[in-house]
């Protein structure tokens, strides 16, 4: 029974690292101001070959802060589509591209204290 318990805890705590650790993006469509698009998390299952990117689209020939905003899953080493008159720009290095990247790191380190008091509770 021990041993099917510690199984359990090591699951779940998989399934909580893995949603903690998906990329969040800043989503909309039509284009918006970034204070009007919403947070979604981006790439929560992938493959072992693919990657999330969040993307930012705007017409190239205009300056402004609104822009088309989204998630794109690709291949690892590939790089989201973009149009020929638009003006594109991708990241995949923190959440909301310009939120502290620790945040994720921040869920993983509750996770894992967790677990482990967890099995001193059941031991």
């Amino acid at each position: 029974m021990p041993k099917l318990t510690a199984l359990l805890i090591i699951v779940l705590t998989t399934a909580i690292l893995q949603q903690c650790s998906a990329l969040k993006c800043y989503v909309c469509d039509p284009s918006c101001e970034v204070s009007k698009a919403t947070s979604k998390p981006c790439g929560a299952v992938l493959t072992a070959n693919q990657e999330a990117f969040c993307t930012k689209e705007h017409p190239k020939d205009k300056e402004s802060s609104k822009a088309v905003r989204g998630c794109a899953i690709v291949n690892k080493g590939g790089r989201p589509p973009c149009f020929q008159n638009q003006k594109c720009s991708v990241c995949n290095n923190g959440d909301l591209c310009n939120a502290a990247p620790s945040v994720g790191a921040n869920h993983a380190s509750v996770g894992v204290v967790t677990a482990f008091f967890a099995m001193k509770l059941l031991y």
